[in-house]
């Protein structure tokens, strides 16, 4: 905290703090410190004497989301969670730890099976970036769609400027990079499961929409468009395959389902008979869609 005068440590002191959502909360506590920063400016250190989550007063990004616990115990972790995906840079670290606590954890390797559960008892998802039927913030997109309200950490190497773009947009509510540092991981979980968040203080908490990753995403997108036209004219399904299911992982984090959908047909009709036959009419309408997209810019 900044103040005009100088203070002493061990002085009782109370903070007003404003939240993210505007409120107020007045918190007591002790000086610990007092540095001058230059003319009448000096920064305070206060110790509070109850615990408060920064996450409700600052909103950070959600590649550096803010651990408030220094260290946790993974034996104070309860819960029940869900582990998804393959990535063995993710799995190797986490099933491992998960096990030294009392977390109900369920590993589910196929993305697309965790849209047929019943989520009403689920407490935590924990999602690999990475995956082969669709990406991670692909799937924590989905899973809001369908009404889960709760944390969603995802963990692994975020790559490109696209991918932590798309990171930013997925309501994700944590990153955690590979390689997994144990106690970090513990600290990740533990900002929840012990906190035991309101679902309005999660929404609140949640990074909003970044310009920088629309227009990256955007960016990403009219590229995109432009090589689905170019694999199509050179009757390479192959090519088709991958773009259309690039497109239908970046779609619903651009709120265009309508776009994944048609994508996602695409790709799967490639896929099974692996030919282009009758779906030149699909894919001018998705390079119609992401030149809409392209264009709203």
């Amino acid at each position: 905290m900044l103040h005009a005068n100088y203070i002493y440590p061990g002085t009782n002191a109370t903070a007003r703090l404003k939240r993210i959502d505007g409120t107020c909360q007045s918190v007591s506590g002790v000086v610990v410190r007092c540095e001058h920063r230059g003319g009448v400016v000096h920064e305070i250190g206060i110790r509070f004497h109850l615990e408060i989550n920064p996450q409700e007063f600052v909103r950070a990004d959600t590649l550096n989301a803010i651990r408030s616990l220094e260290y946790v115990d993974p034996d104070q972790l309860s819960g029940s969670g869900i582990v998804v995906g393959k990535d063995p840079a993710v799995l190797d670290a986490v099933l491992p730890a998960l096990k030294s606590t009392r977390v109900e954890a369920r590993h589910i390797p196929n993305p697309q099976d965790c849209l047929a559960l019943d989520l009403s008892d689920t407490d935590i998802f924990l999602i690999c970036t990475h995956m082969e039927a669709m990406t991670g913030p692909e799937l924590t997109i989905l899973l809001r769609n369908s009404g889960f309200k709760g944390p969603v950490i995802l963990a692994g190497k975020p790559g490109s400027k696209s991918d932590e773009g798309c990171i930013r947009l997925s309501t994700a509510d944590m990153f955690v990079p590979t390689p997994i540092d144990e106690q970090d991981l513990m600290r990740s979980l533990g900002e929840y499961l012990l906190h035991r968040w309101s679902v309005e203080s999660l929404q609140r908490a949640r990074q909003p929409e970044d310009p920088r990753s629309i227009d990256t995403l955007r960016e990403e997108i009219a590229k995109l468009s432009i090589q689905l036209d170019q694999q199509t004219r050179t009757q390479n399904p192959t090519g088709v395959h991958s773009i259309c299911k690039r497109i239908a992982s970046i779609a619903p984090l651009m709120g265009t389902n309508a776009l994944r959908e048609l994508a996602l047909k695409v790709s799967d009709q490639v896929e099974s008979n692996g030919l282009l036959n009758d779906t030149h009419e699909h894919i001018e309408n998705i390079r119609l869609m992401c030149s809409s997209i392209r264009k709203a810019a």
